[in-house]
């Protein structure tokens, strides 16, 4: 058995078949079958079931899937090693979507500011994606504004961004409302599953409310101009207060309630760490 067995194993298990990992290490497909077989020959056992047009593992394949990453992410650490001696390591960033599109880009402008050899790639991908990468070594730091409960992974707390609650002053102009008031009154709220959102839907579980907005949009520029003509409430980081017209809008506090959404860097708790991931480590953990 070699590394490329192993390589081509990985790649096969993470596309669910023989022609994505062909396309994924350059190589002939029945290259990969071939692999596939040696290595089933040389455990004696079956390691792939097809099911439909994918790939599917085997219990023996779910075993040695886990063997092979440690072996993997082994020789991947040691290749860092030697080429940090040198100067060579790259840092792999991963990010979910709604930090790439707020915090991401000052962060990576005062990492190389801080640490001008760091060479950064960037990997941006949903929260569950990203995190999976992290655990399968596939990147080595992670920028998310949700929080992980993964006892394998670290998250350091780095930002906090508040959330408030607009409306036009002919819809209501007081400039406090209760809970119970609100989820009464017609919400805008951004697509499931971003950040706004959750956080939003994360506070209304506290009170056993289930919101439902009057408005859905992936466009924070609609929901402002809705907002303006009355249609609703509509929430929004606080930032937001200087890139949008928010002009005919008043701002709107709940009694005894504030939102929030916080931002964490994350990486595996079992991580090498080279001497170029230590100064961003370390750089991270004093801002």
């Amino acid at each position: 058995m070699t590394l490329r067995h192993f390589q081509i194993f990985q790649a096969v298990c993470d596309t669910g078949t023989a022609t994505g990992a062909s396309e994924r290490l350059n190589i002939s497909q029945p290259a990969v079958s071939i692999a596939i077989k040696e290595l089933e020959v040389f455990y004696s056992t079956k390691l792939f079931e097809r099911v439909g047009r994918k790939l599917q593992l085997t219990e023996s394949g779910k075993v040695l899937r886990g063997h092979v990453n440690n072996v993997l992410e082994q020789f991947d650490e040691t290749t860092a090693v030697m080429k940090d001696q040198i100067g060579q390591t790259k840092v792999r960033l991963g990010s979910n979507t709604s930090a790439a599109e707020t915090k991401l880009p000052s962060l990576i402008d005062s990492l190389k500011e801080s640490i001008p050899d760091v060479r950064l790639t960037v990997n941006v991908d949903n929260t569950e994606a990203v995190l999976e990468k992290l655990l399968r070594n596939e990147i080595d730091f992670a920028l998310i504004n949700e929080q992980t409960n993964n006892d394998q992974l670290v998250a350091i707390p780095m930002y906090r961004e508040e959330i408030r609650i607009y409306c036009s002053p002919s819809l209501y102009d007081k400039d406090t409302i209760t809970f119970e008031e609100l989820r009464k009154m017609p919400l805008m709220l951004r697509e499931k599953g971003s950040f706004v959102r959750e956080t939003i839907c994360y506070a209304a579980e506290r009170y056993s409310s289930h919101l439902k907005p009057v408005v859905e949009s992936t466009s924070t520029l609609s929901l402002i101009t809705l907002a303006k003509r009355g249609m609703g409430f509509v929430f929004l980081p606080y930032r937001f207060e200087k890139q949008y017209d928010m002009s005919g809008l008043r701002s709107v506090s709940i009694d005894n309630e504030s939102f929030s959404s916080d931002y964490y860097f994350v990486y595996h708790r079992n991580k090498y760490l080279t001497n170029t991931m230590k100064q961003v480590l370390d750089y991270i953990q004093s801002m």
